[in-house]
């Protein structure tokens, strides 16, 4: 029977066995401990994809710095990436709705 101490590595939590493959200019990869397998983050734009890159990336600044502690700063692949708050403090769902009141 195995207990809770048994399991010294958290799932996902392992680091690639393999390097990864050699990058235009413009590009890094990132490990996904979940699926096992490189995924590629365009510094200029913070876009990641699954797919080797083959061409450099377009020039222009970087990210912020990545925070400590965040597994995935770029996010990966598919994944929404939450804009926040716009710039006035909306939280709204955004669009024309409207709501009307009838006295």
């Amino acid at each position: 029977m195995l207990s809770i101490t048994d399991n010294i590595h958290s799932p996902g939590q392992e680091g690639p066995s393999y390097a990864p493959p050699p990058l235009p200019e413009g590009w890094i990869a990132q490990w996904d401990g979940m699926s096992k397998k490189y995924y590629f983050v365009q510094l200029s734009t913070g876009q990641s994809q699954w797919d080797t890159p083959t061409a450099p990336a377009p020039t222009g600044p970087t990210p912020q710095a990545t925070p400590q502690g965040v597994e995935h700063p770029y996010g990966t692949p598919g994944q929404a990436q939450d804009a926040g708050p716009q710039a006035d403090g909306d939280r709204s769902l955004g669009g024309n709705i409207g709501v009307c009141f009838r006295v």
